[in-house]
């Protein structure tokens, strides 16, 4: 992933049924997870927003 100048986003989810309170509704340890991703993630766009390299295979 060096190579190829790639950010690695440390923090990911991953949940089975076990993880949910009720249906539609997280958990405690769930819901703690989520924000923390989401959190990590916006900020790594806005450290990433003013980068001066553009890849060809960015999205």
């Amino acid at each position: 992933m060096v190579d190829f100048r790639c950010v690695v986003n440390p923090d990911f989810v991953y949940a089975t049924g076990a993880h949910w309170a009720a249906p539609g509704v997280p958990g405690e340890w769930l819901a703690a997870r989520l924000a923390r991703t989401v959190t990590r993630g916006a900020d790594l766009a806005g450290r990433l927003q003013g980068r001066p390299y553009r890849s060809v295979w960015e999205l």
